[in-house]
């Protein structure tokens, strides 16, 4: 078969040159490591040298498609991948290179015959101490995995498949793949939820040391136009629940392969009054790859959600409300994650993002000298002012009492329920340079607030009670979070339930039903003003939601 391969590696020499005139077997600036004969689910180290600052690296199957890409740094390399269990056998091509200078090597992959033994290279035992001596055969300072475990179903009908990476004992960075024919089988498996949607658990195992996580995904995977399914990456540092259009398809034309990361954050160069806030609190960073280069990933459009395990002190567990999450942005600079919040019963912080970054979990307790002027709002207040919903009036006053504007309700209500949505246009009141810009342009885009007519928003006018409850209705139903509906008779017992506007009654009966608006007395106010009180009160109960 060896013999046969001259024409082979020609065309495929062409494809990785493109239309170049000039195509190199063997080069003087690239050189690659012979590979002995593999078979199915075996472990392919390709090691070599280069001097360019950086090659593309790809490896095609004997039937010529692709099966592997990624972009190796220069100098010495070593790259580890793992053949599938069902990896088609014949000749395999390696081809490295930069623009028109390549470099190939070949080996042969081989199933088994009867009576042979299916797995020639043993590999070590992922239980061993974590001593690259012992841990790989002495050779590149890397693990080989076991086989992976065959898919399963949990009781919520989500597909689920335990992964063993290859582990690299010098960058402690567990690597995992999985091919697209086998992400297709865990979606067709997998049970629809009430809204149609599938999940798949992607759960990196590994009882070693590990910084960095990488979970390599077929582009196809995120890159739908629509939300068909969820991939959870779960590993020891974190988990990711990604939905299945992450990706706009144009940002990812002709990739092959998408590498998401998960590691521990590198926090030293950070301010050192911020890095005694975070403490020894977990610090995460996500990242992307695209065809082995790190990009940038923001899409308001498919929000992520991030869960981190996380045990709190004492001290903290007095005021859990008041364990924040962080986003440190390129600058070094901290901004709150309003949505974050700690679950007592899955011991972990869960918040979404749109956009991958660092991320800290914080412990931020917020008070004021006003704060206990209402003492049914106190807790509220130090609530929302903890995670950044609300801001106080100054430094050391909240004024509580005082009400609330219409720009600054949406506002808190958008960052407490964590709403996201890619926008183009706002009303014409609302300027692009307004802190509420954003909010109040994700409320228009998800029919949360419809204005006050001819495109206007009115931000500065301050809101009554009736205003509240139908956008505060409107954002839960957005979010699935309101468990009835609200009718007239629930509002009976209020002596001014007549003069609720028509496009309201729903709106406040359902809210009273459900216990988020009560009113004072046998009095509901519908055009009364909303204070900032109130509004700290009503938008904790829909974040405890």
């Amino acid at each position: 078969m060896r013999r046969k391969i001259t024409v082979f590696v020609l065309l495929l020499t062409l494809i990785f040159a493109l239309s170049s005139p000039v195509v190199n077997f063997a080069s003087e600036k690239i050189s690659l490591g012979t590979i002995g004969d593999k078979r199915p689910g075996d472990v392919v180290q390709i090691t070599g040298s280069t001097v360019y600052d950086e090659i593309v690296l790809k490896i095609f199957r004997p039937n010529m498609t692709l099966f592997d890409i990624h972009v190796l740094k220069g100098g010495d390399f070593t790259y580890i991948v793992t053949l599938p269990a069902d990896a088609p056998d014949g000749v395999y091509t390696v081809v490295a290179g930069k623009d028109t200078d390549v470099a190939t090597v070949q080996f042969e992959v081989s199933v088994p015959g009867p009576g042979e033994p299916s797995d020639p290279e043993e590999p070590s035992d992922p239980g061993e101490p974590s001593d690259p001596d012992e841990g790989n055969n002495g050779d590149s300072g890397s693990h080989t995995p076991n086989p992976s475990p065959t898919p399963v179903i949990n009781d919520d009908g989500s597909s689920k498949l335990e992964i063993n990476p290859v582990y690299d004992f010098t960058t402690k960075t567990a690597t995992a793949r999985v091919s697209s024919d086998l992400i297709d089988r865990l979606v067709e498996i997998a049970r629809e939820d009430e809204k149609g949607i599938k999940k798949v658990v992607l759960e990196i195992k590994s009882t070693y040391d590990v910084k960095v996580f990488e979970q390599e995904l077929p582009a196809k995977a995120i890159t739908q136009t629509e939300r068909k399914a969820l991939i959870e990456l779960r590993t020891s540092l974190g988990s990711l629940l990604i939905p299945s259009n992450m990706l706009d398809a144009e940002d990812a034309a002709e990739t092959a392969c998408i590498t998401l990361t998960i590691g521990t954050a590198d926090i030293a160069s950070l301010d050192n009054k911020i890095k005694q806030q975070i403490g020894d609190r977990p610090v995460i960073e996500f990242g992307m790859k695209i065809d082995g280069k790190t990009v940038e990933w923001n899409n308001p459009g498919a929000p992520i959600t991030v869960s981190v395990g996380y045990q709190p002190t004492e001290e903290e567990l007095k005021n859990p409300n008041s364990i924040v999450v962080w986003y440190i942005d390129g600058k070094g600079d901290i901004k709150p994650v309003p949505n974050g919040k700690y679950d007592s019963s899955a011991g972990r912080v869960t918040f979404t993002i749109t956009h991958f970054s660092k991320y800290a979990i914080a412990y931020n307790f917020r008070t004021f000298e006003d704060a206990g002027i209402y003492e049914w709002a106190k807790k509220p207040v130090e609530m929302v002012a903890s995670k950044g919903i609300m801001d106080g009036t100054s430094d050391t006053m909240f004024s509580p009492g005082k009400s609330i504007t219409r720009a600054e309700f949406i506002d808190a209500l958008v960052k407490a329920l964590g709403l996201t949505a890619k926008f183009g246009e706002n009303f014409d009141d609302v300027k692009v340079t307004d802190s509420f810009h954003q909010s109040v342009g994700i409320a228009k885009k998800l029919g949360i607030t419809y204005g006050t007519g001819r495109n206007r928003f009115s931000p500065y006018s301050e809101i009554t009670r009736e205003e509240m409850a139908a956008l505060v209705l409107r954002a839960m139903k957005v979010v699935n979070k309101i468990n009835s509906k609200g009718a007239a008779a629930d509002l009976q017992k209020y002596t001014d339930h007549s003069k609720i506007s028509d496009y309201a009654v729903e709106a406040m009966a359902t809210l009273v039903r459900e216990g988020i608006l009560v009113g004072n007395g046998n009095i509901i106010d519908p055009a009364g003003k909303v204070t900032r009180a109130q509004t700290a009160v009503v938008i904790s109960k829909i974040y405890d939601r």
